[in-house]
């Protein structure tokens, strides 16, 4: 534990030579080292830097900021929320898109399901007649003999 707190303030440290706004030094208070790691330029994984980046600034933290902490040039930092924002705008289409045609088709089952009931109780209703017929031939057959 406070061998990640010490890489930690290592890592603010060296970051706080850039003298960063007190913006940014409050962000860094409440971000893990990992996290920093995460959204810094150096960082080959850009796919997860985006992302982390994206996460940041939906949370409200400004371009700015996420400039001064990462080392990134406004416009690479514009790009990549935008990207990811499309990303996720994306996802979300596609989930929503998915759960409109789950709703058509538990629709569908449900019109299936009473049409099959009310075949059922069509199917009742012949046998009850049919039964009723029956008692009505013996009747007439009884008078008949």
């Amino acid at each position: 534990m406070n061998e990640q707190l010490a890489e930690k303030e290592k890592l603010l440290t060296s970051l706080t030579r850039r003298q960063l706004s007190p913006g940014a030094q409050r962000l860094l208070q409440h971000l893990s080292k990992e996290e920093i790691e995460t959204i810094q330029k150096d960082n080959p994984f850009r796919k997860e830097r985006n992302e982390a980046i994206y996460k940041l600034n939906s949370r409200g933290i400004t371009g700015p900021i996420l400039v001064e902490i990462t080392g990134l040039a406004i416009n690479t930092v514009k790009k990549s929320v935008s990207k990811e924002k499309r990303r996720h705008e994306k996802k979300q289409h596609e989930s929503t898109s998915q759960l409109i045609k789950e709703i058509k088709d538990l629709k569908e089952a449900i019109k299936d399901n009473l049409l099959i009931d009310e075949l059922r109780a069509m199917r009742n209703q012949m046998e009850m007649a049919t039964k009723e017929l029956r008692e009505i031939k013996k009747i007439i057959t009884k008078i008949n003999t």
